[in-house]
């Protein structure tokens, strides 16, 4: 009887601060390995596959990622405004904002390619690569 008011005592005692709410991730956090590397508003991690050299000099990280009802020119501009925050540095851009655009960042002993283009009417494909820099 007492091992079992015992138990109904710590079974009350712990329900006094309530249930823990635990909130998800934002879809565009959900499925991210690197920090540096962040994803759009919008956007979910369709595949995420990483690896470090031996040395730990460098990553190699080929991420996908998609957004439904988002444009390539918006996905574009975060990447542009978002990357230099985390240590890249735009080496080079082309192609169209309204269809598809490829992006290079540097930093340190890594390359990036973000390609950035519309994979039908209503989702827009954002694949980013990242490497040892040439």
């Amino acid at each position: 009887m007492k091992k079992t008011l015992a138990l109904l005592a710590l079974a009350v005692a712990g329900c006094q601060d309530g249930p823990k709410v635990v909130a998800p991730e934002s879809p565009s956090r959900s499925g991210a390995l690197h920090e540096d590397l962040p994803a759009p508003p919008g956007f979910v991690y369709a595949s995420n596959l990483t690896d470090t050299s031996p040395t730990a000099a460098f990553r190699v990280v080929n991420q996908v990622l998609e957004g439904k009802d988002q444009r390539v020119a918006g996905a574009v501009k975060f990447y542009k405004e978002a990357f230099p925050l985390h240590g890249w540095t735009l080496q080079s851009e082309e192609g169209d904002p309204r269809d598809a655009v490829r992006l290079v960042f540097v930093k340190k002993d890594e390359r990036c390619a973000v390609d950035v283009k519309n994979a039908s009417q209503t989702l827009v494909r954002s694949t980013v690569k990242v490497g040892r820099k040439e």
